[in-house]
């Protein structure tokens, strides 16, 4: 790529007044839920900026709904009228958010035309940005975001880069689930993750709950909804919730929750948006147990010997709910 585009020049600051940014969002949605410490405290930094998301698939929604992004640029899946439309641009300053070569990161970040452009330190980027943004490979990402801001100059007040989820629409159905639920106390636990070496068995989910004496709500994603309903009509204190269609109805079931226990996946991420505790299930992974931690919650995380979290006890989860939440009850 240096030979097809050229090496651009260092450059140790931004220089100028700051119009435009362009952040190029990744693809998932923790990983936006991850960006929105960022696009909130640039748009509290710099109040006239326009803030643009380059954005790569059915993620172009979530930024859609946010009132702190501008404009979203849908990249995947037309080529030729996204650079059509963007490079009409030139940027004050574009933001490639990958701490690692990304072929379809770095090519856009070439193509994208912009005055100053910042990515994340990694010998493979070098020479393909003004500057980069110098952190462990270890640390966390909603920090690695918000690292863009330091070096605008920006000062960070302690506790000011929690995520959030952006206002949406919640159905009916899960509106009045919480309403009739409001004044319990709730655990939460999510059965879903993103591939299989990420998900807890059934089996090991029903002796979980099987010792939890307190109400229980069920995430589960469309594959997992027979085991949802299997919790749900085993156990008297497993509250029947309607099923969540959007993250907003997840959203509105999870803020009002006491603990939440979940595999390695975005619920996690939202849990930190709410300040809701989290017990999280790990493979042993040390690249996950570190870069998308729980964020600024109170937590505990469960690894497992192997890759795959099936090799959890149920005893060490449990041992580790009470140790975090002492106060619920286990049989």
């Amino acid at each position: 790529m240096r030979r097809v585009f050229g090496t651009l020049p260092e450059k140790p600051r931004f220089e100028g007044h700051l119009h435009t940014v362009a952040i190029l969002a990744q693809e998932k949605i923790g990983d936006a839920i991850l960006l929105t410490p960022l696009l909130k405290n640039l748009r509290q930094a710099f109040p006239e900026v326009t803030i643009h998301i380059v954005a790569f698939g059915a993620i172009a929604g979530f930024f859609e709904c946010d009132t702190n992004v501008d404009v979203v640029h849908q990249a995947k899946g037309r080529a030729l009228g996204f650079l059509s439309e963007v490079r009409k641009i030139r940027f004050d300053v574009l933001f490639n958010t990958k701490d690692h070569p990304s072929w379809t990161f770095l090519m856009h970040t070439a193509l994208i035309r912009s005055h100053y452009k910042v990515g994340i330190d990694h010998p493979y980027h070098r020479g393909l940005f003004n500057y980069l943004i110098k952190v462990g490979f270890e640390q966390h990402i909603v920090q690695k975001n918000c690292a863009l801001l330091t070096h605008l100059g920006v000062h960070l007040a302690p506790g000011a880069c929690r995520p959030y989820i952006p206002q949406g629409d919640v159905s009916p159905e899960v509106a009045a689930f919480v309403s009739n639920n409001a004044e319990k106390s709730i655990i939460g636990i999510n059965l879903s993750a993103g591939e299989p070496s990420r998900e807890w068995p059934i089996e090991k989910w029903q002796k979980l709950v099987e010792n939890l004496k307190v109400p229980i709500v069920v995430f589960a994603m469309p594959n997992r909804v027979a085991d949802k309903a299997t919790l749900e009509e085993s156990f008297s204190h497993v509250l029947k919730s309607p099923q969540t269609k959007t993250i907003y109805d997840v959203a509105a079931i999870l803020q009002g929750l006491t603990l939440l226990i979940s595999p390695d996946t975005a619920l996690i991420h939202m849990a930190s948006c709410y300040n809701r505790p989290v017990v999280g299930l790990y493979r042993a992974d040390v690249i996950h147990l570190t870069r998308f931690a729980p964020y600024e919650v109170p937590n505990r995380q469960v690894v497992s010997e192997i890759s795959s979290i099936k090799a959890i006890p149920v005893q060490s989860v449990l041992e580790t709910i009470h140790e975090l939440c002492p106060h619920i009850m286990i049989a």
